[in-house]
């Protein structure tokens, strides 16, 4: 239908991060399909490089992409998508909003002294300021403070610094918003300037 929208979803194999993103176009009806990871990630590979309007061809088990002289064919995935809505939380009641280019790069220096299979950061959020902080007993610690626009009760969380970054490094704004709620409560991650952006991903012990 004009003016239809195309959500994307995408999920790492351990459900730690969910990912929904609404893309403007023409659809005929709704339809929802599965696309393999691999298949996402050399398609983004594509779109990387051009502007060029997409056309979306499905048929029972397979989806083409067409993008100008570029034909991508991919298998399907059988079954049924997780509800991804469920996961995504309504309940959290406090906001953190930082700048996003400053909280990227403060989480890349600190993820550097990060355990490499968990790549997990200690996230303290209090009084108008976020301290990163992460340990290796191999290689030491690392700590660093970024400015935030924050005055709810103090918090501390363990998340992966490499998921974090990936998720805002996409977004277009100058500053990203965190909803949270608890130690051990899914995070809510949304570009400040698109609204069809929401991330969610999920604490880890610390």
């Amino acid at each position: 239908m004009p003016g239809g929208k195309l959500s994307a979803v995408g999920t790492d194999g351990h459900r730690l991060a969910t990912i929904t993103k609404s893309i403007e176009g023409m659809i005929a009806e709704e339809k929802k399909m599965i696309v393999p990871k691999k298949a996402a990630a050399e398609l983004r590979k594509v779109l990387d490089k051009t502007d060029t309007d997409i056309r979306m061809t499905l048929s029972r088990n397979h989806v083409l992409f067409t993008i100008g002289d570029i034909q991508f064919l991919t298998r399907l995935i059988e079954g049924t998508y997780p509800n991804y809505e469920q996961v995504i939380p309504s309940a959290n009641d406090k906001r953190m909003i930082v700048n996003r280019a400053a909280f990227s790069q403060a989480l890349r220096r600190v993820s550097l002294m990060a355990k490499d299979k968990t790549n997990a950061v200690k996230m303290e959020v209090d009084d108008n300021k976020v301290i990163v902080a992460s340990s290796n007993p191999d290689m030491g610690e690392a700590t660093d403070e970024v400015a935030t626009q924050y005055t709810g009760e103090k918090i501390v969380l363990g998340l992966n610094a490499r998921y974090l970054i990936e998720i805002i490094d996409v977004m277009s704004s100058e500053n990203v918003m965190l909803d949270m709620q608890g130690a051990l409560h899914p995070v809510l991650i949304r570009d400040e300037q698109d609204a069809d952006y929401r991330c969610v991903i999920m604490p880890m012990r610390i």
